[in-house]
């Protein structure tokens, strides 16, 4: 076997996230009646995913929308700047859950060209890149509800 070829994830009843969760003994992986999956890490950062014919999909919760317009405003602004500079290095999406009145970050993955390592990678990536911007959600909110300055703010370096 040619170590330099990747072998492809199948997406089947035991599927790439519940195996990955298993091989690396993480519990309390939720799964609902869509077949979505959720885990919560450090109590603050919420994590959902679910696998199609092609896609592995992960999704975090950023923040709920401010009621304030002006803090709204200010935090659709910056981190739509913040995402567009980002997206040189980091291909995940952020959107807004009208439904929900959210603001998430979204990734996919293509089931066939993603081996068990390059889910764990991805995922923490993924991880980490939400992390980065669900403090930047946080810090605007926070600042544009005492302020009514308009400030610009940059994901932390």
């Amino acid at each position: 076997m040619n170590k330099n070829k990747v072998q492809p994830i199948r997406a089947s009843n035991d599927n790439v996230i519940t195996r990955f969760f298993d091989k690396k003994n993480l519990g309390d992986l939720i799964e609902d009646q869509d077949g979505k999956y959720a885990f919560i890490i450090d109590d603050a950062i919420s994590i959902e995913l679910s696998l199609d014919n092609k896609y592995i999909h992960m999704e975090c919760l950023l923040s709920d929308l401010p009621i304030k317009v002006m803090t709204k405003d200010r935090l659709l602004s910056d981190v739509a700047k913040n995402s567009v500079i980002d997206m040189k290095h980091n291909f995940v999406a952020i959107y807004i859950d009208a439904q929900k009145k959210t603001i998430n970050s979204y990734k996919n993955l293509i089931i066939h060209k993603t081996n068990d390592e390059n889910f764990e990678s991805e995922l923490g990536n993924f991880i980490d890149i939400s992390e980065g911007y669900k403090r930047l959600t946080e810090k605007i909110i926070r600042m544009g509800e005492l302020s009514v300055l308009p400030i610009e703010f940059r994901l932390e370096q």
